[in-house]
């Protein structure tokens, strides 16, 4: 039986300002992402698509429009302008 490759994902090294490391950093924990890329393509989804009201971004349970906190996670939902 051949052995399977594994799959690398070639890292990119870029330099930032440390205000800049820290927000991702901040974003990475807040919404429970697993690395600064993951943060990187949330926030430019994030600001590409419009906001869905209701919408948990966390765990993308679609909740009523004036739900404060999702059903699903009980995170406090943000409310976009």
């Amino acid at each position: 039986m051949a052995k399977s490759k594994v799959k690398r994902h070639a890292s990119v090294s870029i330099r930032m300002p440390i205000e800049l490391k820290e927000a991702l950093d901040n974003y990475v924990v807040e919404y429970e992402l697993h690395s600064m890329s993951e943060a990187i393509i949330a926030i430019l989804v994030e600001k590409l698509n419009p906001p869905i009201p209701g919408l948990c971004l966390p765990c993308n349970y679609q909740n009523p429009e004036d739900a404060i906190f999702c059903c699903k996670c009980g995170k406090k939902l943000e409310k976009k302008v």
